[in-house]
């Protein structure tokens, strides 16, 4: 289940940081006809945006796609995906990143979650392997970041790849670094509803040169850049434009400018939150793996063991809103 707001005084989301200065890039971006970054790499707004979520992810490189869901459709084609192939991802979970898996070809296999994180099982994961394995996706999922540790482990041994799907995790760290520095190549998603929002938009993040230069091709209608600038037949990766525009970069930029003070915030309230639960002994908040340092707070998660039908989710549900002003919905995650 997870918390969702209903007064009419919570604050509109997404909300533009600056106006004045984004309105300035977005006129910038018109005047200059340079609408997408297919024109000139190297000159792109895009192209800040891609260092900045370098900077947040701890990746040395980024490619920004037009969604969360091309984002995870080409890093899952980039380590290879395709038919005869299968990619296991959680059970749990949005439907968008199994259907960016089917998309490459491969055979989606579910493996089961751990239920005090809703993130992926490690154990399930191990049985899910088989010799048409190519890779393995992990879903920070609820506030929560998967046991990657153990995955990593897992993956190591079967040589398969290990992707993280970070869409609700922006600026979540675990001890071993950020979110999208954790495995083998990284998904964001930054569609209206994310804590970097730009109505939609996604990134690819690696320190791997050659998957890089692979989802640069497939995002970049199998064109690779050159030093210059200039966009060359690939020869080796077929593509198709599935680019960010400047304008969405435009905005991203000025989410990119408050992101930090804004999880600050939501650090603040999460631990509001959690503290006015604890007055309900049954409720459980979703942990997150042991090794985690920060969480990011997107679809606060929490368990009910003791609600065994939709009418009585909604007898506690008017509890808890009563005590803290935050209505509850079912997960469908």
């Amino acid at each position: 289940m997870t918390a969702v707001k209903r007064n009419h005084h919570w604050p509109r989301w997404p909300q533009v940081a600056n106006r004045n200065r984004l309105l300035e890039r977005l006129a910038a971006v018109v005047d200059s006809g340079l609408w997408t970054l297919r024109v000139n790499p190297a000159a792109s707004l895009a192209r800040e945006v891609e260092r900045e979520i370098c900077r947040l992810s701890g990746r040395r490189h980024c490619v920004l796609v037009n969604s969360g869901t091309t984002a995870v459709e080409l890093a899952a084609a980039a380590v290879g995906a395709g038919p005869g192939r299968e990619v296991i991802v959680p059970a749990l979970g949005w439907h968008a990143t199994a259907e960016a898996v089917r998309r490459t070809g491969a055979v989606v296999r579910f493996a089961d979650i751990d239920r005090q994180t809703s993130c992926i099982a490690p154990e399930a994961v191990a049985a899910a392997i088989t010799e048409r394995t190519v890779a393995i996706i992990a879903v920070h999922l609820h506030c929560a970041i998967a046991d990657m540790e153990a995955l990593a482990e897992l993956a190591g041994r079967a040589g398969v790849a290990l992707i993280e799907d970070a869409a609700q995790a922006h600026g979540a760290s675990s001890q071993r670094g950020p979110v999208g520095s954790l495995g083998t190549i990284g998904c964001f998603s930054f569609n209206q509803e994310k804590l970097l929002p730009a109505g939609e938009g996604g990134a690819v993040v690696t320190d791997d040169p050659t998957l890089h230069s692979r989802v640069y091709a497939m995002r970049t209608d199998g064109y690779r850049e050159c030093l210059d600038g200039r966009l060359v037949p690939d020869g080796q990766t077929p593509g198709h434009n599935a680019a960010l525009s400047e304008f969405q970069a435009a905005v991203l930029l000025d989410q990119l400018e408050v992101f930090r003070s804004r999880q600050q915030l939501r650090d603040v309230h999460a631990y509001e939150l959690e503290q006015r639960l604890t007055q309900f002994d049954e409720v459980r908040v979703l942990s997150s793996s042991p090794d985690t340092v920060v969480r990011s707070y997107y679809e606060f998660g929490i368990i009910l063991p003791f609600v065994k039908s939709l009418r009585g989710m909604e007898e506690f549900a008017n509890l808890i809103e009563a005590g803290t002003g935050i209505r509850l919905r079912p997960t469908d995650r």
